[in-house]
């Protein structure tokens, strides 16, 4: 097995326990806003995009998920084209089409100054003048459509978490997930704290440890840098609230990284971490051992799981102290019938 460390360096300040959770209520419901009309789970780029016009719809079973649109002064077969390839990169597969609608723009242009003369040695010029200039354009509006049958992907996205406590009570959390990765506001709210303090935290440095080759061929020997933060349990990037700083080594594994927590929302306490990998010979993450204090005396022992699928199930916490099992985390995950009635 290969051995990596990683340093998390948590800049926390104290919270509350209501005040440690960020539930935005509005987002359960409607967590991927640009998916207007229906919030499905859309996932990579589509290779064949279907058009439909208004009143035509697929054959296929089919979910009607957001407005597309595509504007320009070019004509409607170079415009149509254009949403065609939009609605692909987004991961759609067919578009119906709502309409056009022409615009007219109206700005302004000037003319050349115009030398009158040179007066004492001064040249003397007339102002520029101003004439108003409209141009034409048309706007083509569709409906950005997803076939049930291309969101096996579902099956990758966790349904639940169940965390088996191994002490007398053999107390049990469950903590469910929407199909588009959030934890729901249902789950009882000391559980969820409980998970994201202890859990999420680690787990996205994970995603980049698994994926370290991809990460390295698309920076090079350089560092690679997210900043992220945690809403209702899914990490969402582009956000000063969590940063995560990952280096590599020349054979493309990870060879450190650095998390600094800026925003304590969600958790708790100042804390530091160091974090050892023990990898797979394929590269996937065997154990977590993580370390805390000055002297980075060893806490806890994870050991990872996987299923038949290669897919990461969950894992087993142990005390590294004692190897005492503390809790078993345990993944659930959706299927292709978990997903809400067609649009047909």
């Amino acid at each position: 097995m290969k051995t990596i460390k990683i340093s998390l360096f948590l800049l926390l300040s104290s919270f509350s326990l209501k005040a440690q959770i960020k539930f935005i209520p509005d987002n359960i419901s409607k967590d991927s806003s640009i998916n207007t009309l229906r919030n499905i789970p859309i996932k990579g780029a589509s290779k064949k995009v279907d058009v439909f016009m208004l009143g035509e719809k697929p054959k296929e079973e089919f979910y009607k998920v957001r407005i597309l649109e595509s504007s320009g002064s070019a004509d409607a077969n170079f415009l149509l084209n254009q949403l065609k390839q939009n609605a692909a990169t987004l991961g759609f597969d067919a578009i119906q089409i709502l309409g056009t609608n022409n615009y007219n723009n109206v700005g302004y242009s000037t003319t050349s100054a115009i030398t009158q003369g040179v007066i004492n040695g001064i040249t003397r010029t007339r102002n520029y003048q101003y004439y108003p200039v409209v141009t034409t354009g048309q706007t083509i509006s569709a409906i950005a459509i997803k076939y049930k049958k291309n969101m096996d992907y579902v099956a990758n996205n966790f349904k639940e978490a169940t965390i088996q406590f191994n002490n007398q009570d053999k107390q049990v959390f469950h903590l469910k997930y929407s199909l588009t990765n959030y934890l729901l506001a249902e789950n009882d709210i000391n559980q969820t704290i409980f998970f994201l303090q202890n859990i999420s935290l680690f787990q996205y440095a994970d995603v980049i440890v698994n994926n370290s080759q991809y990460y390295y061929d698309s920076n090079g020997l350089t560092n690679y840098t997210s900043n992220a933060q945690f809403i209702n349990g899914k990490l969402i990037t582009d956000s000063s609230a969590v940063k995560y700083k990952f280096a590599f080594n020349d054979d493309k594994t990870i060879n450190y990284v650095n998390i600094k927590v800026t925003n304590a929302t969600e958790f708790g306490t100042s804390a530091s971490y160091t974090i050892n990998y023990e990898l797979n010979t394929n590269n996937t993450i065997a154990k977590r051992i993580i370390k805390t204090g000055r002297r980075n005396n060893a806490l806890y022992t994870d050991v990872l799981k996987y299923d038949a699928d290669k897919r990461y199930i969950g894992f087993d916490r142990y005390d590294s102290k004692s190897n005492q099992l503390l809790y078993t985390v345990t993944y659930s995950f959706f299927s292709i019938e978990d997903l809400p009635p067609t649009d047909n």
